[in-house]
């Protein structure tokens, strides 16, 4: 599944690279991958939560694109760029707890959207920190 998301420029590509029309199908697209590895045999609870909760976030972007006033005024370059821009964030913060989990090093153009691991994200997975990345009292 890693391996399919890397090859997806829509979470990379420069912003002026890139159209609605075509993120849209690979968001979709990207769904599909999600839905069918949600579907593996054996898969944890826990797994196919966190792989539905990253599928909600390529539905809200494909949503975000196809809502009513897109349909009747079109996208406009900051608004496509601004979903975007959401998409590749939210995408990089679900991945990086994901990957931390399962022993997964994070390679290749997925490092362009997952937080440094010098980020304070990265402090809640630390020994000693609660939750929100704060230092636990002795």
């Amino acid at each position: 599944m890693l391996n399919a998301l890397e090859d997806r420029r829509i979470l990379f590509a420069q912003y002026g690279a890139e159209s609605p029309d075509r993120c849209i199908a690979s968001a979709v697209q990207v769904r599909h991958i999600l839905t069918d590895a949600m579907n593996t045999r054996g898969i944890s609870d826990g797994l196919e939560l966190a792989l539905k909760d990253l599928r909600a976030v390529f539905t809200a972007f494909v949503d975000a694109m196809q809502s009513g006033d897109a349909q009747r005024h079109g996208v406009n370059h900051f608004g496509f760029t601004a979903a975007l821009a959401t998409l590749r964030s939210l995408v990089g913060e679900r991945l990086a707890p994901l990957c931390a989990e399962y022993e997964i090093e994070i390679v290749g153009r997925l490092q362009l959207i997952v937080p440094d691991s010098s980020n304070w994200f990265f402090l809640n997975f630390s020994h000693g920190h609660d939750d929100y990345g704060f230092v636990r009292e002795p």
